[in-house]
Parts: C-alpha cells; sequence; structure tokens
C-alpha cells in the first residue's frame, strides 16, 4: 500500500489542478469582457492560478517525502541503537560469564591452595607436637644427658616457631621450679653416697644449661635497632619458688619477671637487664652478693619481704616506677649509688644490718623510709665508702617527698644532700642546717639548697662524744617524721 501513496498522490494532484484550471478556464471562457486585452489577462491568470495549485500540491507532496525519510532515518537509527544495545547486553552477559568462570576457577584454586596450607600446617602442627612431647619426655629421663638432649630439642623448636617461644620458655620455668637438691663440696664416703652427690652434680648442670638458654635467647645484642636473630622479643619468665645456681640476666631485656620465693643459692648478676614489664622478688632470697648495675625497671619493681644474706649493688639502677622494699632485709652493703628512682620509692619496715650507700642517688617521686632501722647508719652525702668503685661530686637529691620514720644507730651521713624547694627556717637535726646559698644543678630546675655541717655544734659533739662511749644509748639517732620538700618538722629525741 506505501508504495501506491507517492503515485496516487501525483495523479490526485494533477487531478486537482487540472480540474481546478478547466473550471475556471470554462468560467472566462464565458464570461463577457469589454475588450481582448481583459479576457486574455483572465485567462493568464487562470494558468497562474492552476500552476500555483500545481506547485502547492507538489510542496506537499516533498513535504511529505521529507517527513517519510527522517521518520525512515529515526527507525534505522532506533534499529541500530537496539543491535547495540543487544550488542552490549551480550558483551555484558559474556564478560560475567567469564568473570564467574574466573571466579569459580579462583575459588577452587584457593579452596585447593587452603586445603594444601592445612594439610602442611596440620602435619608441621603434628611434628611439633611430637617433638614437643619428645623433648618433654626426655626432660623427665633420669639420665642426664638425655634431659640435655630435651632441653635443646625445645630450644630449637622455639628458634624455628617463634609462636611456640613462650609456652616452651614456660616449660623450661617449670623444669627450673621443681624441686632440686644442690650438691654439698663435701660428699662423704660411701658409694650411695658419692652416686647422689654425682647425680645432683649432673642435675646442677642440666639447670644451668636451662637458664644459658633463656640467657642467650634473651639478649637483644648490642645493636639496639636490628636485634640479633637469636632474640626472642616479649618472653615472660615465672621462677617463683625456684632454685637458681649462677643465674644471669645481665645485658638481657624481656616482658615480666617473677621469681617471688626464688632462692638464688650462689652469685647472680642482672647486669644492664632491662625489665618491660613488672619484676618481682617478694619473699626472694639471695645468698651470695647479686649485681643490679645499671639495670633498668620500667614498671614495677618489688624486692618486698627479700633477703639479702651479702652485699648487694643497685649502682645506677634505674626505677621508672615504683620500687618497692618493704621489710626488706639487707645483712650486708646495700648500695644504691648513682640510682635514680621514679615515682615512687618505698623503704618501709626494710633493715640495714650494715651500711646503706645512696651517694648520688637522685628520688625524682616520693620517697617512703618509715619503719626501717639502720643498724650501720645510712649515707646520703658526697663521702665515698671503700666499696664504692665510682667518685662522685654530688650527694642524692630529693625532687619529691621525702618520708622518713626510721631509727639510726649508726651515724647519719646527710652532708651536701640536695632538697629542691627547701626553706631556710625549718628546723633540722642537730649539727645540720640549710646552706645560706642556692645550688645550680646542671640539666635541673628549681631552686636547690644544701644540708651541711653546722660549724657551731662541732664542739658540742666532740664534748658529748665521751658521754656517748660511756652510754652508747645517747648516740642512738631516733628521727620520728620527716618530710622534706618544705620540710614540716622533725621530731628527734
Amino acid at each position: 500500500m506505501r508504495r501506491w501513496t507517492i503515485p496516487m498522490a501525483t495523479a490526485f494532484v494533477l487531478l486537482v489542478t487540472g480540474l481546478t484550471t478547466w473550471r475556471m478556464w470554462a468560467w472566462v471562457a464565458s464570461a463577457s469582457f469589454t475588450g481582448t486585452d481583459q479576457r486574455v489577462t483572465a485567462l493568464l491568470d487562470v494558468v497562474k492560478i492552476g500552476a500555483a495549485v500545481a506547485a502547492a500540491g507538489g510542496g506537499v507532496i516533498t513535504l511529505y517525502l521529507a517527513s517519510r525519510r527522517q521518520r525512515t532515518q529515526e527507525l534505522e537509527l532506533q534499529v541500530r541503537h537496539a543491535e547495540l544495545r543487544n550488542r552490549a547486553a551480550e558483551l555484558v552477559q559474556r564478560d560475567r560469564a567469564q568473570d564467574h568462570t574466573e571466579v569459580a576457577a579462583q575459588r577452587t584454586h584457593d579452596l585447593a591452595a587452603q586445603a594444601a596450607v592445612d594439610t602442611r600446617e596440620h602435619a608441621e602442627a603434628q611434628r611439633i607436637t611430637e617433638l614437643y612431647t619428645k623433648a618433654s619426655e626426655q626432660l623427665g629421663s633420669e639420665k642426664a644427658p638425655v634431659r640435655l638432649a630435651g632441653l635443646y630439642a625445645l630450644e630449637r623448636l622455639a628458634q624455628d616457631n617463634p609462636h611456640q617461644r613462650q609456652t616452651i620458655v614456660n616449660v623450661l620455668c617449670a623444669y627450673l621450679r621443681m624441686p632440686f637438691d644442690a650438691p654439698t663440696d663435701a660428699p662423704g664416703n660411701g658409694d650411695d653416697v658419692l652416686a647422689d652427690h654425682h647425680r645432683r652434680v649432673q642435675e646442677r648442670e642440666v639447670r644451668v644449661a636451662a637458664q644459658r638458654i633463656l640467657r642467650e635467647h634473651l639478649r637483644p645484642g648490642d645493636n639496639p635497632t636490628v636485634p640479633a636473630t637469636s632474640f626472642w622479643p616479649d618472653i615472660d619468665l615465672n621462677l617463683s619458688g625456684a632454685l637458681l645456681v649462677d643465674f644471669d640476666l645481665s645485658k638481657c631485656r624481656l616482658r615480666s619477671f617473677t621469681a617471688s620465693s626464688a632462692i638464688f643459692d650462689s652469685g647472680c648478676t642482672f647486669h644492664k637487664a632491662n625489665f618491660t614489664g613488672d619484676a618481682l622478688f617478694v619473699g626472694t632470697r639471695f645468698n651470695e652478693s647479686p649485681a643490679f648495675d645499671n639495670v633498668r625497671f620500667e614498671s614495677l619493681a618489688s624486692f618486698g619481704n627479700a633477703r639479702f644474706s651479702k652485699n648487694v649493688r643497685f649502682f645506677r639502677t634505674k626505677f621508672d616506677e615504683r620500687a618497692v622494699f618493704y621489710e626488706t632485709h639487707f645483712d650486708g652493703d646495700a648500695d644504691f649509688s648513682a640510682a635514680r628512682f621514679g615515682t615512687a620509692t618505698f623503704f618501709t619496715g626494710a633493715l640495714f644490718n650494715q651500711a646503706a650507700i645512696f651517694q648520688g642517688a637522685w628520688f625524682v617521686g616520693l620517697a617512703l623510709f618509715s619503719g626501717n632501722l639502720y643498724l650501720g647508719g645510712p649515707s646520703f652525702s658526697t663521702k665515698r665508702t671503700d666499696n664504692l668503685e665510682d667518685e662522685f661530686s654530688y650527694a642524692a637529691r630529693f625532687s619529691g617527698e621525702v618520708y622518713l620514720n626510721a631509727r639510726f644507730d649508726g651515724e647519719l651521713s646527710i652532708d651536701g644532700c640536695l632538697f629542691k624547694d627547701i626553706e631556710k627556717h625549718r628546723i633540722l637535726p642537730p649539727g645540720l642546717r640549710v646552706s645560706d646559698q642556692h645550688v645550680d644543678v646542671e640539666g635541673l630546675e628549681g631552686r636547690w639548697r644544701q644540708i651541711v655541717i653546722d660549724d657551731d655544734n662541732e664542739a658540742k659533739n666532740s664534748e658529748s662524744s665521751d658521754d656517748v662511749a660511756d652510754n652508747p644509748t645517747q648516740g642512738t639517732k631516733k628521727i620520728h617524721e620527716i618530710v622534706i620538700k618544705g620540710i614540716t618538722a622533725w621530731d628527734q629525741d
């Protein structure tokens, strides 16, 4: 039908043009005109009108053709767009199918890889368990060489498996906490006695080997930024109640250390050790002379109820937080020279049977010495003692409050000590006074004064020395309460 539209429209236009021209021509021909010129003019107008009708019809046909062409183009564009959309949808579907295939393949690969990892981990865990069980069984052997083999097997296991280190360290600590009878120097006679002595000596060597393993793997090395490969970081040691022989943690760094009620039977050293967590020596007994020189306690350090049978050195030891020496017994000299005490220091109820040396010590925070008994007399002054290896040009310094409620049966040496913000008019014990001049302490702020010997009392002290010799109790100083940092009172009998 559409293919006949243009011819029919053309025929219709021609028909209308012809009829219009014919009718008008007939009308002009039948009309009466006054002259020939008028008739000719009218006929020409009829021709013009017919031509105009034909032109109008042609214009209509032309517009129709243009509309048809535009419509056709729009339809073609719609078809093309539809084809493009279909093509894009096909590509998207294909990509989705490809992605799904790849995801499925990757998931299958991951599952296979995870299964392989699980298999390896299971095999590794089973191997570790078998090695751990075997080494633990070796530790329970009656033969010392077998126990040593168990120790070194556990060491290798911990070195190769960092996540097992704390567990293995706990096993070593548990072994050291087991009951142990140390060998004597004179074993005696008899086969049974000698055999028992030999067994004890072998057990001591096994324990020393266990301690050596702990020491070697708790030393980070000399480079602070790059620890040694053998170093085991963030380790906790629990040796409560253990009997330890020749214990050495020098230059070691560990998190927490618990040795409550432990016995250090022979010499032990913690030289330059670093405790990042709590260090507990509550009720610990030191039979020889322990060395805590240059040790740093970053958290609580508690020596409450501990007993030092011989001399002990805390030379240049640094207590960042609380240092507790509650009812601690010092049977030998207690040397705290150049030590630095942090937020709070407690020597409540401590007993010093020999010299208590605090030369060059610095008490940054609270220092509580109440209830102490000094049989040998404490020294806070610049005077050097025989057992001090290093010379100091300064005495003890107190930045915080100091409470003394102690008994001094020996000589109290406090000459030259520096006290921050001390007031000159406060009352001091006889023979001591506050210096008239301030002292500048390098690197420290505030107003500092020295406690010095009062020259006016030297004569009185010399006159009363004979009486003190006849009656020793007169020389005993009992200072009931001292609060330094703006001293409140000295109450002396």
